[in-house]
């Protein structure tokens, strides 16, 4: 399991990796609504399973929130070793969601989890933190 530092999920992890084995997965994540640059993008294909993986592209409207869960490490390791071998660089930089496209070249199922708008809070910028904190304090009100 990978997760964001910058990310907040409120979901059961156990029922969430479980529902990725039920359904026969390699790997897994978790899914929000949107069309914001920033985050990394799934396209599906009829059957729900993911078919394609962008980062800071939107070719969909379903954004990764920033969990991977993979059902061998070395599929993990495997697909991150060929994305750095093919320079999949975003930005100068290289990123988790990318190494899912060298799994679906390899056949592998990758499964989602989409979340209720309730249940993110990215923590990216500081308004993000902010509107994260309110949130919290009002859950401690009596």
């Amino acid at each position: 399991m990978v997760a964001s530092a910058t990310d907040h999920i409120d979901v059961d992890y156990a029922k969430v990796i479980e529902s990725f084995r039920a359904r026969g997965a390699d790997a897994g994540v978790m899914t929000f609504e949107s069309l914001h640059p920033r985050y990394s993008y799934l396209r599906l294909d009829a059957e729900g399973w993911v078919s394609e993986a962008a980062e800071k592209r939107p070719i969909s409207r379903t954004a990764n929130a920033g969990f991977f869960w993979f059902r061998r490490a070395g599929d993990f390791v495997h697909a991150l070793q060929e994305m750095i071998l093919k320079d999949a660089q975003v930005q100068d930089r290289f990123f988790i969601s990318p190494a899912l496209n060298e799994l679906i070249l390899e056949q592998k199922r990758i499964a989602t989890y989409p979340l209720a708008p309730q249940q993110y809070h990215p923590v990216k910028a500081a308004s993000h933190v902010e509107a994260y904190e309110h949130l919290l304090e009002s859950r401690r009100a009596p």
